[in-house]
Parts: structure tokens; C-alpha cells; sequence
């Protein structure tokens, strides 16, 4: 077969690939440029490597918009114990160091949450047991909502979710979930489900954007 025929499929292939990936990166359905930053390098970590934990804590250290969502509560029966070592992204390690060398919690000694008037986005790593459901519940937000639950498994991850019965869709990986009732208020409690129908247990990330908008 001809040399060149044969490179110029190739070419055309790898161009294709290309484009597909961008694609698909591009068409996430998310739309808030910050969200989407963070959802980057959270999936960035589902490639465990010094290169990349080291990229995602100095591109955190670096980002003030957001705080971890720790109101997500303590260990739940549902959820994995450290000394089960399931893989996860360690994103928790990175949220505390960069959070606990900003300059009001060194000041005033309070951790940051979800529910912080000055930030509009949360996130925190959690996990969930085979064949389990976990469920938090949160409040502090107002106005239109946007959730995203990244699993650390690429594909197949066999998660689903929920915020106060609305189904999460799945879109390239990622479970997203947009809240455009404007009626929600900082009191009003706010349910997330997470159901694992899969074999193993798993490690996700969940992402707000909490708008304040009404």
C-alpha cells in the first residue's frame, strides 16, 4: 500500500481524535468559566502522579473563589474509611494545606465552608460503598444552583445522583445538575444522594456553584 496514502489516513485519524476530545471537552454542558476550572483540575487528579497534585494545589493556592465544602459532615456509615484505601484523587489533602494558609482562617481560626457568604463555590472529595446510597445535607444556598459530581472512575463509574429528588444527567464522564429555581433560599435545606450500582466502592468529588442570584 502506498506510504503516503497510508500517512495521510493517519494524519487524518489523529486529527479527527482531536477533535473529538476537544469536543467533548467543550461540550461538558457546563458554562460558568470559574466551575469549570475547578472541575478540571479535580479530573486532573484522576491521574495520580507528584506532577499533577503538585499542578492542582498551586493552581488552588492561586484561585480565592472558592472554599471546601466541609458542611458535607463527618464520616457516614455509607462511606469508605480511611483504612479501606480505595482509589480516590486525595483532593481533601490539597483543599486543607491551601485553606489552612489563607490569611482569615490564620487569622481567625475558622474553617471555611460551603455556606460562607463570600464564596460562591464549594467542593470536597467523598465516597460511597457498593451497592450503597449516601446522602448530606446542606443549606447556605440561594438562587440558581449548579452541582457536579466527578468520579474518580473515567467511565462505567456506576454513579447516580440527586438534589432533593432532581436527577443528575451524565455528560462526558461527569454528573451534572442545573438548580434554576429561583425561589431557594439560605435556610432551605438542600438533600444530595449518591447512589453506587456498581461492585466497588468509589471515591467522587462533589462542585457547587451557588449563585445568590434570586
Amino acid at each position: 500500500m502506498n506510504f503516503n496514502f497510508i500517512r495521510c489516513v493517519a494524519t487524518v485519524l489523529m486529527f479527527c481524535a482531536i477533535m473529538t476530545a476537544a469536543a467533548q471537552k467543550a461540550d461538558s454542558g457546563i458554562k460558568d468559566k470559574e466551575l469549570k476550572s475547578l472541575v478540571d483540575i479535580v479530573v486532573s487528579l484522576r491521574t495520580q502522579s507528584e506532577g499533577n497534585y503538585n499542578r492542582a494545589t498551586a493552581l488552588l493556592a492561586k484561585d480565592n473563589k472558592w472554599t471546601p465544602m466541609n458542611e458535607t459532615g463527618a464520616l457516614k456509615p455509607e462511606e469508605c474509611r480511611p483504612a479501606d484505601k480505595i482509589p480516590g484523587f486525595k483532593l481533601n489533602r490539597i483543599l486543607a494545606k491551601v485553606d489552612g494558609k489563607r490569611m482569615y482562617v490564620s487569622s481567625h481560626g475558622d474553617m471555611l465552608n460551603g455556606e460562607d457568604e463570600r464564596y460562591n463555590y464549594s467542593l470536597f472529595e467523598r465516597s460511597v460503598k457498593a451497592g450503597s446510597t449516601v446522602c448530606y445535607s446542606i443549606k447556605g444556598r440561594e438562587g440558581a444552583q449548579t452541582f457536579v459530581i466527578v468520579p474518580f472512575k473515567v467511565s462505567a463509574s456506576g454513579l447516580s445522583a440527586s438534589v432533593n429528588g432532581k436527577k443528575f444527567y451524565e455528560k462526558d464522564g461527569l454528573l451534572v445538575l442545573d438548580l434554576k429555581d429561583a425561589g431557594l433560599k439560605r435556610k432551605d435545606a438542600l438533600k444530595i444522594s449518591v447512589t453506587n450500582s456498581a461492585k466497588q466502592s468509589q471515591s467522587f468529588v462533589i462542585i457547587n456553584y451557588n449563585s445568590r442570584k434570586q
